[in-house]
């Protein structure tokens, strides 16, 4: 018997270490609360076309949900959803979709933005450059755009 939980102990004990040695380092730095900062940029120049703030959560375990102050549904703010994952260091890559909508509430499209974030030494301010794509509700892509992205982690304070 004791033998059993010797080798039971081992095992669970070598199954902790790799658990906690297959994470990356800083690979959880991304997840919390942020207020971001969009600014919509004409790609082949970067020149500035609009700004609007935005509302990011970041999950601990790799999903995304925001909202946004950029016009959408009926005037609304977007609602997003997506996906990130750290990539090296402070390093990190997020996808988000959301839908678009006209002025009477229906569904006309949708876009995804994919960014990557560089997380600043202190892990409470971000910056990130991106494209956006934008695709009819069949799937066909009717437009593509950049942004940049600056971000402030909330507080509790």
């Amino acid at each position: 018997m004791k033998n059993f939980q010797a080798s039971l102990f081992g095992i669970l004990l070598l199954a902790a270490a790799a658990a906690v040695g297959g994470q990356s380092e800083g690979s959880g730095r991304l997840a919390g609360s942020w207020d971001v900062v969009v600014t919509p940029r004409v790609c082949a120049s970067g020149d500035l076309i609009t700004t609007f703030k935005a509302a990011y959560y970041f999950t601990p375990g790799g999903t995304f949900s925001g909202v946004s102050s950029g016009t959408g549904s009926g005037g609304r703010g977007r609602e997003q959803l997506g996906v990130w994952k750290h990539l090296d260091g402070k390093y990190y890559r997020f996808r988000i979709k959301t839908y678009l909508f006209d002025a009477a509430g229906v569904a006309t499209s949708y876009q995804t933005v994919t960014h990557e974030v560089e997380l600043d030494d202190d892990g409470l301010t971000w910056a990130s450059f991106g494209d956006s794509r934008t695709f009819s509700l069949d799937g066909i892509q009717i437009n593509a755009g950049c942004s940049t992205i600056t971000a402030t982690r909330w507080s509790p304070e």
